[in-house]
């Protein structure tokens, strides 16, 4: 693994994401190994910001829109919708399936 400017910030991020959702930092974590470094940075880069955007405002909002931070990698966009569940499912009461617009 190398030890570049995105590797540093995925790994803060992670370890923020992991104090939160241990699963969801595995997924982000699979993310990284099959899509590689930007990929990984970017999607822990969302997670992270849905992260601080719950606990700045209190409310769920739809984290579909957190796919945009994957527009050049889409093939891992199935999977950083699924670290949000598990961050959600952890982190709430709401049924994380009413959240999500398809």
């Amino acid at each position: 693994m190398s030890t570049g400017p995105l590797t540093y910030l995925y790994k803060k991020y992670v370890t923020k994401v992991e104090t939160h959702s241990s699963d969801a930092a595995k997924v982000l974590e699979r993310i990284r190994e099959q899509y590689g470094p930007n990929a990984g940075y970017q999607s822990a880069l969302a997670v992270v910001q849905y992260i601080e955007n719950v606990d700045k405002t209190g409310q769920y909002i739809d984290p579909s829109r957190y796919a945009a931070y994957l527009r050049d990698c889409p093939m891992a966009v199935p999977l950083l919708r699924r670290a949000l569940d598990y961050l959600i499912a952890d982190q709430s009461e709401i049924p994380h399936d009413q959240l999500f617009r398809d």
